[in-house]
């Protein structure tokens, strides 16, 4: 590296000041420059569409309402009803949008006449605007936080109710034997977020077990493109692990040589030095809460296995950065992207519940789909799993 010469170098010279009506003009420039970022910064957010119907129950002694979009009156009777899709949207809370992309879908698949579909609305409240007249949470809902907000009360008022409670009193509602007498087939989906969801809600629910849901339903969970799982223990894929801790049993580095790991891992390992909280309720089983304290981790782990749930996820569905993906330490403990971590998790149902779990948990790749939850719930998988259609399947 060259040494700096000791000689100092010349001073600059000082810049010529702009004349006064230059200065005049930049002054002119800037000042409606930031009173556009004002202006901006000032507009409302966009209202969020509100589905159209509401969902009523009662909670302790608070009287709640959701939002719900569906293709019939969800407290009408019809004895036509033979199967019951719920489907949770993402996080942008559009209910409407993926209600109408579901209805689609029972088109497609010839079953709109016979199925009630149902698309809760679970809102955050930064998310509401002025909208806020109906049962919204504090934090983020897809988790089941029990910090609810009773927007019908004047004021509103904080009340301890989960989302996965208004999905268990939804589920109640809607598989009524005397309202709908001939459901037999009960579909629980979510896309993205609303995966995230679905996946946490089929280990922590309180409503599938006997007794509680009704002898003649059949009920399954199907979790779409989620940005990351539940571990029911503090193993984490290998393949997943930073720097020295990805390697096998045997010291040799799982990666291929492009750096890309292999979509099964061949392992599963506690992490030497985990960041924290990367078994926190969310990633792991560690600090429930609310609800989840209610049900608790044994009762979790044990609902789960005996559970059918499916899992979908688009082949594209591969970018590291793509939009809302988790991306702190622990999600990234589970894998790079939605299509990994999916298949890391597949894997480590087999490692921990025994290879026998992957006849009630299947794991199905959509060819050339992505993250949208079009090319999902439209794929012939899709079709299949929400409505037992077989079209364009082989």
């Amino acid at each position: 590296m060259p040494r700096r010469s000791a000689q100092c170098p010349p001073t600059p010279a000082l810049p010529r000041r702009p004349p006064i009506r230059r200065r005049q003009a930049l002054v002119t420039v800037l000042a409606v420059a930031l009173g556009l970022l004002a202006t901006v910064a000032a507009l409302p957010v966009a209202a969020l569409e509100l589905a159209d119907q509401r969902f009523e129950f009662h909670h302790e002694e608070a009287t709640l309402q959701i939002p719900v979009a569906a293709n019939r009156p969800i407290h009408r009777p019809d004895p036509a009803i033979e199967r019951l899709v719920i489907l949770v949207h993402g996080l942008n809370s559009n209910a409407v949008g993926y209600f109408a992309t579901t209805r689609r879908a029972a088109v497609v698949a010839r079953r709109e006449d016979t199925t009630l579909i149902v698309a809760p609305q679970f809102i955050q409240q930064s998310r509401l605007g002025d909208q806020r007249a109906f049962l919204h949470w504090s934090v983020s809902p897809f988790w089941g936080s029990w910090r609810g907000i009773n927007g019908a009360a004047d004021p509103p008022e904080p009340v301890r109710v989960s989302a996965f409670d208004a999905l268990d009193r939804l589920l109640e509602a809607t598989t009524d034997p005397s309202r709908f007498p001939n459901l037999r087939h009960v579909v629980v989906a979510g896309h993205s977020a609303g995966g995230q969801m679905i996946a946490r809600y089929a280990a922590a629910n309180r409503f599938d077990r006997p007794g509680r849901k009704p002898a003649s339903i059949e009920l399954s969970y199907l979790v779409m493109a989620p940005s990351s799982c539940l571990y029911f223990d503090r193993h984490r894929p290998s393949t997943a692990a930073p720097g020295d801790q990805r390697r096998d049993r045997r010291g040799r580095d799982r990666s291929n040589g492009d750096g890309d790991s292999e979509h099964e891992p061949a392992r599963f390992i506690v992490p030497d030095d985990p960041p924290e909280s990367y078994n926190r309720y969310g990633y792991g089983l560690d600090d429930l809460h609310g609800y989840l304290r209610q049900t608790g981790a044994e009762v979790m782990r044990e609902q789960f296995a005996r559970r059918r749930v499916d899992y979908l996820v688009g082949a594209l569905d591969n970018d590291n950065d793509g939009a809302n993906l988790a991306n702190g330490p622990a999600a990234m403990w589970q894998g790079r992207n939605r299509l990994e971590r999916l298949q890391h998790y597949h894997a480590y149902l087999a490692f921990h519940f025994g290879p026998e779990i992957h006849r009630r948990h299947r794991l199905t790749i959509v060819p050339e789909a992505g993250h949208r939850s079009a090319d999902l719930i439209l794929s012939p998988a899709g079709l299949n799993l929400l409505f037992d259609a077989a079209i364009g399947s082989e």
